[in-house]
């Protein structure tokens, strides 16, 4: 069987991916983690054999609904079928379609695999390196039988079951142990039979115990209810003991109460109503006393404030007076802010006089005049300057440029000059040239014709020797046929004789005719035609003069346009330098001009004349701004002194005193402006307060009234008309409430103790005397301990008699022991079948492994000899299988033996891997099915590597080989036409397409 192509639907992370296997018996299927191997050779796995629902479910893919796919397979009879399982179609039954269209079923799939299961599949044809692992893992002298175990049933199974099987058996049963089941179970049977015997003895005693139990319970009963009965009386008296202090307090009580009225007339709370409204007047009257007194200092300062203010006309004329003064306070700061703009615009003049370094001063700069155009003017004498500067510069650089190239000229063309050759000698070097070309070609000729003659040769031979087997052929066939008509006497076969004769010797005159004229063709005169042939060197010499004089030929001819170039530019040159002449006359007496008008001019280069008419035009702006603030600062001074002269006036004819230098006129004016109004507002506050305060005083006088009526209304309660008999009066009424209350605590504390009679005894009869009560007390605990006494020597023979009994009844009766014995003897034996079961299950596992080594073990060593033997590049030359409990052996080529534990690891794996693929190889020939390897190989080194896979994709060639790996070492090894790269793989419409 064949892997062809595989279509997953969606299986894991694999999702409408196709997978084409065909014509690939050796494939190497390479990815990192996680790209997806194992989900696909479960794939494989499922849609061969299928898988139960549980781990079908497992396999569902997280972003599709589909679980399945199809794989198409070749059989061994060359035959193609798909295979299509689907998760929830089916239950996961297989659907296989032919080539011609045929359905078959999941019962036909199965006759197919030819009763191969996936276990039996995974245990042959499919192992990774978690098989190497387990054989690491196990001790070195199970290994023998490990390694068998993988031949009988393909898998380390059958070494797990039998080592079970041992395992299970010593858990049963072991001759000298005692953790066994069934040994256990011997020792329990003895314990029994004589727990038996002690039963039997302690039997007889239980009646007697039983008895003595009933009695001692029924004493125990009286004695309890005599120390119930005592205990009782006791606690009454220590009850009416610890009530003596209360009974003693209530008869005080009662002799308090008797001194008091019958009735004491008093209101409800008297007390604390009146002490309420007491603290409530207190505040008030204080209160009314404060506003009262604050009402009469603000009456005395309204008259003060109201002789202090001044008339409306006085106010009017000191408003006008401020706001002057606030005017001639804006003209001072206006005239000092000219001051300063004078200063600052003087100094900036100053600072750019000096920054121009001119002998120019301010008083200069009034007879300047700069009309318009001076600025135009000046920036076009400036450009034209420039323009006349850079002409001169460029004249000059043109006429060394123009001398320089006249140079190069002539030393040019007198070097290429003595680089000619004379006619004469470049005539002779192109004949010789010619001559050796056609010579060359003749060479040429003569060559192919010679190696036509050679091939002519040997195919003359060929067809000589081909016409000799043709005649010889010719005559011996008709000699026999000849001979037989003349022995036959027939004349058709002496007939065909002649004529066989005939072709044959025909066939050979005509053809050795053909071979000459064919000879004549080539043997044409192929001899020397008598020219000379030159030297390569001297050939290269002779072209190379030829090509350096035409080279300097046509540099020649160059040379003379160029100088009919420079000519033409030297009268160019003379006639730009006439121009600039003429033009830097002009310049000059235009410059000469305007240094006249301007003589400052001459101290500056023209260059920045442009740059000085601005800075020029800027001073002039600067100084006429200086002399207009001069002028506007004059007439604001003015304009304050007025000011001043009417504020002198006002103080004069207040009698204030004033001087000329004074300057905080608008601030006094403003601060008494302001004190006539906090005047103003202090008597309009001190009106409204007044009222405010009398308002208050009749709130609070209407208040304390209502609190007064409530004091006379309880004085009326009370029977009395002063506030001292009235707190007289309520001294008794409280200090009798507290005399009942105390009374009625007493009689609470009691009803909470005693009944209502004992209450009535303790009330009326009983004594008050601690000593009598304390004797009658010690009586009754004497009484009380002695009885406690034989209540405990009842209650522990008591407890001794029960344990007793407890425990003869906690114990099974001899019946129920007996019955246990018998039941333990039929568990025993149902051990030992057990047991036999096991031991016979044993016999036939070790019968089954000869059967195989009888049947398999020399196949099978042979083809692992084979393997290993390439595996380990031909060091060991034979494998030996266990026998009588030894281990496997391997044979070197110098016929030493090791058994496996005396291996390396490296070779215990080869090894292994040998025995496998020699148990697949035997197998195949009844289930020829597709190993599936995963990644094996991890831990071999280079070599080790390389030889496995060539064993390998050798018998792959019989059976196909599909090799999982995530090692980039395998994948070099491997061509890479056998190599399947998972995560890097050329996806086109879905599909995986093997590179």
């Amino acid at each position: 069987m064949q892997f062809v192509k595989a279509h997953i639907f969606g299986f894991g992370n694999w999702i409408d991916e196709t997978i084409d296997l065909s014509n690939r018996d050796f494939i190497c299927l390479y990815g990192e983690n996680e790209a997806g191997k194992s989900t696909l050779q479960a794939f494989l796995l499922f849609m061969l054999f299928g898988f139960p629902p549980k781990k079908r479910a497992f396999y569902q893919p997280k972003a599709s609904s589909r679980m399945g796919g199809r794989l198409t397979v070749k059989d061994s009879d060359h035959q193609l079928y798909t295979i299509e399982r689907m998760h929830h179609v089916r239950n996961g039954a297989a659907v296989c379609e032919m080539e011609n269209g045929e359905i078959y079923q999941e019962d036909w799939l199965k006759a197919q695999l030819n009763g191969m299961t996936q276990a039996t599949y995974e245990s042959i044809f499919s192992f990774s390196a978690l098989d190497l692992t387990e054989i690491r893992n196990m001790k070195a002298e199970d290994l023998g039988d490990v390694l068998l175990g993988v031949g009988l049933t393909g898998s380390s199974g059958i070494q797990r079951i039998e080592k079970k099987l041992e395992n299970e058996m010593g858990e049963w049963f072991k001759p000298t142990g005692k953790n066994p089941v069934i040994n256990k179970q011997l020792r329990h049977l003895d314990d029994l039979k004589k727990n038996i015997s002690e039963l039997k003895e302690t039997e007889e005693t239980y009646r007697d115990k039983k008895q003595s139990l009933d009695a001692s319970v029924i004493s125990f009963r009286e004695l309890k209810e005599h120390v119930k009965t005592f205990h009782d009386k006791r606690q009454m008296l220590e009850r009416q003991v610890e009530a003596l202090p209360l009974l003693r307090d209530y008869d005080a009580c009662l002799r308090d109460l008797e001194a008091f009225p019958e009735e004491i007339r008093f209101p409800d709370n008297g007390t604390e109503r009146f002490e309420r409204l007491a603290d409530q007047l207190l505040p008030l009257r204080g209160e009314y006393a404060a506003l009262e007194k604050t009402k009469t200092q603000y009456k005395n300062i309204l008259s003060q404030l109201k002789a202090e203010k001044c008339s409306e006309e006085h106010l009017q004329t000191v408003r006008y007076l401020l706001e002057q003064q606030n005017i001639r306070s804006d003209l001072h700061r206006q005239i000092k802010r000219q001051s300063d703009q004078i200063e600052q615009l003087h100094h900036q003049i100053e600072a750019e006089l000096k920054s121009l370094s001119l002998d120019l001063g301010q008083e200069e700069l009034v007879h300047i005049e700069l009309p318009f155009g001076t600025e135009k003017r000046w920036q076009s004498l400036k450009e034209r300057h420039m323009e006349l500067d850079s002409e001169e510069q460029n004249l000059q650089e043109q006429h060394l440029i123009l001398l320089r190239e006249q140079e190069v000229l002539e030393q040019d063309q007198e070097k290429l000059t003595r680089q000619l050759l004379d006619e004469k000698e470049v005539r002779k070097l192109k004949a010789l040239i010619d001559e050796d070309d056609a010579h060359n070609t003749a060479e040429t000729l003569l060559q192919q014709t010679n190696k036509q003659q050679d091939q002519w040769q040997q195919m003359k031979q060929k067809r000589l020797k081909r016409l000799s087997i043709t005649l010889w052929s010719a005559l011996t066939i008709g000699a026999a046929v000849a001979f037989a008509g003349l022995f036959m006497t027939n004349t058709v076969m002496l007939f065909t004789a002649g004529l066989i004769w005939v072709f044959g010797i025909g066939q050979y005159i005509f053809g050795n005719r053909s071979l000459n004229d064919m000879s004549e063709m080539f043997s044409t005169n192929n001899g020397h035609d008598g020219r000379t042939a030159l030297s390569e060197a001297e050939r290269a010499q002779f072209e190379a003069d030829l090509t350096r004089h035409n080279e300097a030929q046509d540099a020649l001819k160059d040379l003379k346009a160029a100088e009919k170039t420079n000519h033409l530019e030297w009268l160019k040159w003379d006639e730009r330098k006439n121009t600039f002449d003429i033009q830097k006359s002009q310049q000059s007496q235009a410059e000469a001009v305007e240094k006249q008008t301007y003589p400052f001019l001459g101290q500056v280069d023209i260059t920045y004349w442009p740059e000085l008419y601005l800075t020029l035009r800027h001073m002039l702006s600067r100084f006429e701004e200086k002399t207009i603030l001069i002028e506007e600062r004059t007439a604001t001074e003015q304009k304050s002194y007025e000011l001043h002269s009417q504020a002198s006036a006002f103080y004069k004819e207040k009698g204030w005193p004033f001087s000329k230098e004074k300057t905080n006129v608008a601030a006094e004016l403003s601060a008494y402006l302001d004190e006539q109004r906090n005047i103003e507002n202090r008597i309009d506050s001190y009106i409204v307060s007044i009222e405010d305060h009398q308002t208050a005083l009749d709130a609070l006088k209407e208040k304390m009234q209502t609190y007064e009526n409530e004091q006379a209304q309880l004085f009326r309660q009370a029977g009395v008309s002063e506030e001292e008999d009235f707190w007289e009066k309520a001294s008794k009424f409280e200090s009798k409430q507290q005399l009942k209350h105390h009374l009625k605590s007493i009689t609470d504390q009691l009803s909470n103790r005693f009944s209502k009679e004992e209450q009535h005894y303790l009330y009326t009869e009983a004594s008050r005397d601690e000593k009598k009560w304390q004797q009658e007390f010690e009586v009754l605990q004497v009484q009380q301990e002695g009885l406690e006494e034989r209540l405990e020597q009842e209650r522990s023979n008591q407890s001794q008699l029960y344990a007793e009994l407890k425990q003869m009844e906690s114990a099974e009766t001899l019946s129920q022991r007996q019955h246990q014995f018998n039941s333990e003897q039929e568990e025993l034996r149902r051990q030992a079948e057990r047991w036999a079961v096991l031991a016979t299950a044993k016999g036939v596992l070790n019968d089954a492994k000869r059967t195989f080594r009888e049947k398999y073990m020399d196949k099978i060593m042979r083809q692992t000899t084979l393997y290993f033997k390439t595996l380990t590049d031909g060091r060991y030359s034979n494998v030996f299988a266990p026998e009588k409990g030894e281990l496997f052996r391997v044979e070197q080529q110098d016929g030493m033996r090791f058994n496996v534990t005396e291996l390396s690891q490296g070779t215990l794996d080869q090894l292994y891997v040998s025995l496998r693929l020699a148990i697949g190889s035997v197998i195949s020939d009844a289930h020829n099915f597709p190993y599936m390897i995963d990644d094996a190989f991890v831990h071999f080194d280079a070599v080790r590597t390389r030889q496995v896979l060539g064993l390998l994709q050798k018998i792959s060639s019989q059976q196909q080989i599909i090799l999982f790996t995530c090692k980039k070492e395998i994948v070099q090894t491997v061509k890479k036409e056998k190599t399947v790269y998972l995560n890097e793989s050329v996806r086109i419409a879905n599909n995986l397409v093997i590179e």
